[in-house]
């Protein structure tokens, strides 16, 4: 009789773990879906352009190319406009040059300067704020007469 009461207690047992597994691949492959991350709709300017509403007073240096340039739609009320291009020609467009106008540019706008990145000499980057607006600017050196400089803009519409 003993034997029977074992057996039965290993077939629960089993049974227990068959319905656990069964529950745990339903919910892993059939379960309710994840949210996607909100990414926001994006758009780019053609080739050598820069996207509408990417304010110009933002590009500093002597441009040779833009880059790229997009926007992106986080909401009706939030859109960011983004722009990359490269500053070369003269030993101006350094990347501590460039670093020093964007703050000189910044200083003298209204804008207050919220963070440096300033760890590696060949790589700076800033983030402002004037009122609503925030701008973060990343400068790269390419060369020791060009930067590849990235500004992003965000601001309420």
């Amino acid at each position: 009789m003993e034997t029977k009461v074992v057996g039965k207690t290993w077939v629960l047992i089993a049974i227990a773990v068959i319905v656990v597994a069964a529950i745990i691949v339903y919910a892993f492959f059939f379960g309710p879906a994840k949210p996607p991350l909100s990414s926001g709709t994006i758009s780019y300017a053609p080739a050598g352009q820069l996207i509408a509403g990417f304010p110009t007073d933002l590009i500093l240096g002597d441009v040779s190319a833009t880059q790229e340039s997009y926007g992106i739609a986080y909401s009706t009320s939030t859109q960011q406009s983004t722009a990359t291009f490269l500053a070369s020609g003269s030993a101006k467009d350094s990347v501590g040059t460039l670093f020093n106008a964007y703050e000189l540019y910044f200083y003298h706008n209204g804008w207050q300067i919220t963070g440096h990145a300033t760890a590696v000499s060949t790589a700076l980057g800033m983030t402002a704020t004037k009122g609503n607006a925030t701008a973060n600017v990343t400068i790269v050196q390419q060369s020791a007469t060009s930067s590849k400089v990235t500004v992003s803009y965000v601001a309420p519409q």
